[in-house]
């Protein structure tokens, strides 16, 4: 009896160490992520002006 319990409680911090390695990972694809996001939300922004500006052009050069 001693054996298998000896067996489960090994087998459990196993997943246990398993789990938690696989916490990290995500922790860190998680990281790189947020990282692309901040990137894609500045490109995103500076897109807005850039649109922005040449319809202010465009508009200036209608009214010409």
């Amino acid at each position: 009896m001693k054996g298998s319990r000896e067996g489960v409680l090994k087998a459990l911090m196993e997943e246990v160490s398993r789990l938690r390695a696989r916490l990290k990972e995500l922790e860190e694809e998680n990281l790189e992520l947020q990282r692309v996001y901040e990137r894609l939300k500045k490109e995103n922004r500076q897109l807005g002006l850039e649109i922005d500006r040449i319809a202010e052009e465009i508009s200036r050069l209608l009214r010409e």
